[in-house]
This record gives structure tokens, C-alpha cells and sequence, in this order.
């Protein structure tokens, strides 16, 4: 049966793929492992790496060519934030960091702050530090900024240096904005759509079965956003679908912002300007979202598409040809007879079609063949 264990922490000549590389390779070398019993390949997403050329997964690959590498897809689904947080008509980042150490060393500026939370009857809570670099940072570091916007608007403008150019102007200039308001209420509605996808992979339980269906639902509901909805239905191939075309995207009036900013847009009584400027980012947006998924996400992975043998729910549309791809793949050696035989052999395993059965659970159940058993300890290794 797959287990997960700690094997080794070598200490690298230094941080170049080349010693990265070295040292795995010498501690397979080591232990006798072959390069052909590795599977899969998870690391961050950076060069060094997962690069094309000269990387180590590149090295990885030279040893073993059918290994799995998607890359960690909760940082690739950060890495999408980014882009379109650059996209909108404000530095965001910027304001919310800005806050944070403006306020962080300094008792009495909290003090005075306390006196102004309770002046406009907001809640005493914690000012929050945003960091880009954490997952779903940005939706609570947002959130808490704007249930903090009375107080915060109030204190700035009323503090002696407003008048002065440095960090209290600044900060004050862009918190009195519209803008600013505007644009966290609608990362208070676009984000959680984010995060939940993140969530999903963040768990003890293999979910690599169920990736590609999870990335293609995600995908088209970012694409509804902001792109007519009888374009993404009637869309052969979504990943083709123009949807920086003005005229397939839907108006200002009907482009998904939330009822909540919606109703403040209204009510702040913003002037035309400042409205296109938030609509036109609002789009940028969505636009650069979409356009690093499809440049990040594993969508071209021929192996996905079969891995829904990992995902419990699935076990019942098992098919031959996703077992003769995954049995070529990861087991090579298999002869094409014998993978058939195999394939029968998993159909009469006991509770195959109950949903909870995995893997690594079919094993204990007791394979009909010693091939039944080799390949479904290779996929309880993917699915680990």
C-alpha cells in the first residue's frame, strides 16, 4: 500500500537546479531506487524548478519521461489573483500594506484610532496585514479594511499631517478616493469565488481526480463574469473563446460586480469618469484572470483527463481506455493483454462501484492479479 514518509533533507551546494538535482539523484542512488518508480514530480512553480529547460523536473524528466508535474495549483491560482489585482484602477496592495505599518509600531496611533472607532460606531477590531505572497490574505485583509472605512476616513483627515505631503496625505487622498470603496466591495465578491476554488485543494484527501473537472468549472465561471452567456454555452473549445472581444462581453450594466457594490455605486454618486474607470477595470480584471488560468492551469495534460479513476464519485464511469493510458504511462512494461486482463480483473474487485473506495483502498480489498495490484499502487502513489 502507497504511504507518504519523509525520506531525506540534503543540504544543496546551492539553490541552482544543477545541486538541486544532484542531491535527489544521489540519494536515489543511494538507496537503490530507480528513476523509473518515480511517478510524479511536485515542487513550487518557479524556474528553477518546474522550467522548461534546464530545471530540475526538466533533469527529473531525462530520468523518468512519464512523471506527473502540474505544479502546486493553489499558487498558480494565486499567481491569477495578482495579475488581475495589477489589472484594476488602483494599487490595492499598496493602500492595504500602507495602513498596516502606518499603524504598527505605534500605541498611540492606536490608541487615537480606538477613540475614532468608537466616534463612527465601528467594531474594535485589528488592523490586518496584507501579504501578496499568502494565499487568501487579500479577501480577509480586504474585508476587515473595508468594515474599518468610517474610522479609518475619519482618523486620517482629522490627523494633524494631512495637510503635509508624506504617508498620512497619501493614505488619506486614497481612502477619501471612491474608488477605494468601489473596488473592495467587489474583491468582497469576486474573491471568495477565488478562495473556495483554492480551498478545495487545500485538504488532507487526494483531489488531483477531481482537477481538471474543478479547473473547467472555474474557468467558465469566471468566463459568465464578464462574457455573455450564450458565448461561453455555445463555445466549441473554451480556451479558444475570444473573450477580449468587446462585443461578446457584457455591458457596464450587466458585468458581475455584486448587488453590494452595485448599490453603492448609486449611492456614492460617483462621476462618470471615475464609473468607466472602474468598469473598464473591473474588466482588466476578469481579462487578466482568465488569461494567466489558461497560461498556468494544466489544461493540455494528456494524463488529467484519466485521473478521474482517483476521484471516489467517478469509479463508476471507470473506463478501459483511461486504464490502458494510465497502465502505458506509469507502468510501461504492462503488456496490452495483460493490462485488459487487468482492467477485468478491477471490474470484480469488491465495492469498485461504491463511492468512497479509492486506490489505495481497492488494494486492501485483495486484486484478482499481481498487475492489479501494481497499478493501483501506482495510482494510490498519484492520488497521496
Amino acid at each position: 500500500m502507497s504511504k507518504t514518509r519523509f525520506l531525506d533533507m540534503p543540504i544543496p551546494a546551492s539553490g541552482k537546479a544543477t545541486d538541486l538535482f544532484a542531491e535527489i539523484d544521489s540519494f536515489m542512488s543511494l538507496h537503490n531506487i530507480p528513476w523509473e518508480n518515480v511517478v510524479g514530480f511536485s515542487s513550487d512553480n518557479c524556474n528553477t524548478m518546474v522550467g522548461r529547460d534546464n530545471s530540475v523536473l526538466s533533469r527529473v524528466k531525462e530520468k523518468s519521461p512519464h512523471v506527473l508535474s502540474i505544479g502546486c495549483i493553489c499558487h498558480l491560482a494565486n499567481l491569477c489573483v495578482k495579475a488581475g489585482v495589477k489589472a484594476l484602477p488602483m494599487k490595492l496592495d499598496d493602500l492595504l500594506v500602507d495602513i498596516f505599518y502606518f499603524f504598527q509600531h505605534s500605541s498611540k496611533r492606536l490608541k487615537d484610532y480606538k477613540e475614532f472607532q468608537d466616534f463612527t460606531e465601528v467594531e474594535e477590531e485589528k488592523i490586518l496585514n496584507h501579504c501578496p505572497t499568502r494565499w487568501l490574505s487579500l479577501e480577509k485583509v480586504g474585508n476587515r479594511t473595508l468594515s474599518q472605512l468610517p474610522a479609518l476616513k475619519s482618523y486620517f483627515a482629522s490627523h494633524e499631517d494631512v495637510e503635509k505631503p508624506g504617508k498620512v496625505k497619501s493614505i488619506h487622498e486614497r481612502l477619501q478616493d471612491p474608488m477605494t470603496e468601489l473596488v473592495l466591495r467587489f474583491m468582497k465578491y469576486i474573491l471568495p469565488i477565488i478562495n473556495n476554488f483554492n480551498t478545495v485543494f487545500q485538504t488532507d484527501e487526494a483531489k488531483i481526480g477531481c482537477l481538471l473537472p474543478e479547473m473547467d468549472r472555474f474557468l467558465r465561471k469566471f468566463l459568465i463574469k464578464f462574457v455573455q452567456m450564450r458565448h461561453v454555452k455555445t463555445a466549441d473549445e473554451l480556451r479558444n473563446l475570444n473573450f477580449h472581444n468587446k462585443d461578446l462581453q457584457h455591458g457596464d450594466d450587466m458585468i458581475a460586480i455584486g448587488l453590494d457594490t452595485r448599490e453603492v455605486l448609486q449611492d456614492l454618486d460617483v462621476d462618470p469618469g471615475t464609473e468607466k474607470k472602474f468598469f473598464q477595470g473591473v474588466k482588466g480584471f476578469y481579462e487578466a484572470v482568465v488569461d494567466k488560468m489558461l497560461g498556468k492551469f494544466p489544461f493540455d495534460d494528456l494524463t488529467l483527463p484519466h485521473l478521474s479513476v482517483l476521484d471516489p464519485s467517478k469509479t463508476e464511469t471507470l473506463t478501459y481506455s483511461s486504464i490502458v493510458h494510465l497502465a502505458t504511462t506509469f507502468c510501461p512494461t504492462l503488456e496490452a493483454e495483460d493490462i485488459k486482463e487487468d482492467w477485468e480483473d478491477l471490474q470484480l474487485l469488491p465495492g469498485l462501484t461504491q463511492k468512497q473506495r479509492r486506490p489505495n483502498e481497492l488494494i486492501c480489498t485483495g486484486a484478482r492479479s499481481w498487475l492489479s495490484r501494481q497499478l493501483l499502487e501506482c495510482l494510490s502513489s498519484l492520488s497521496s
